[in-house]
């Protein structure tokens, strides 16, 4: 199987975007490597979508997914077991990550999310995101994978997405919540 092939075992996978030329230009980049995509723009529409799926997807879920953030949704996915069959893949864009995450939203991520990417994204990372994660669930995931980040910067830098993040899970790790 080559670099652009995907795995056979790669789930549907579902682009969850506010913003309109991002989540198509993902869509299009995905579909042209072979996935199956579905999209919505907004968290109603993203649990209407999901919890009416046949097949459990990977939900590439853009942090700030209209109306506000995507924290409503994944609070809604520890709600629902049907929900909770879907792997969840975080989107931030690192110019809004200046601002405190609750200790809810922090734990939903560390909880839910199988890894978090910086938006916009790197498709060399996504690619591995989804071809690591092929199969696996929010709730399995948080028992068979880490929470991986992944910045474009090699370097964890104070104040990078990525630094950010390995702080959020180390804290919730340490205190037990994770």
């Amino acid at each position: 199987m080559d670099a652009r092939t995907p795995s056979l075992v790669a789930a549907p996978i579902l682009v969850a975007f506010g913003v309109e030329p991002s989540r198509r230009s993902v869509r299009m980049w995905l579909e042209d490597e072979g996935y199956e995509v579905g999209e919505t723009a907004a968290t109603a529409s993203t649990i209407a979508y999901l919890h009416f799926a046949q097949a459990p997807h990977i939900v590439l879920l853009d942090y700030y997914l209209p109306p506000g953030t995507a924290e409503p949704l994944l609070h809604v996915v520890t709600l629902d077991a049907t929900l909770q069959r879907h792997r969840y893949i975080l989107s931030l864009r690192p110019d809004r990550l200046m601002q405190t995450f609750s200790d809810e939203a922090e734990r939903l991520i560390y909880t839910l999310c199988t890894d978090v990417l910086e938006n916009p994204l790197d498709m060399e990372q996504l690619r591995a995101a989804i071809e690591q994660g092929s199969g696996v669930t929010a709730r399995q995931g948080v028992q068979a994978l880490p929470l991986r980040v992944a910045a474009h910067s090699a370097h964890h830098r104070p104040g990078t997405l990525s630094a950010a993040l390995a702080q959020v899970a180390r804290r919730l790790h340490l205190s037990g919540r994770g």
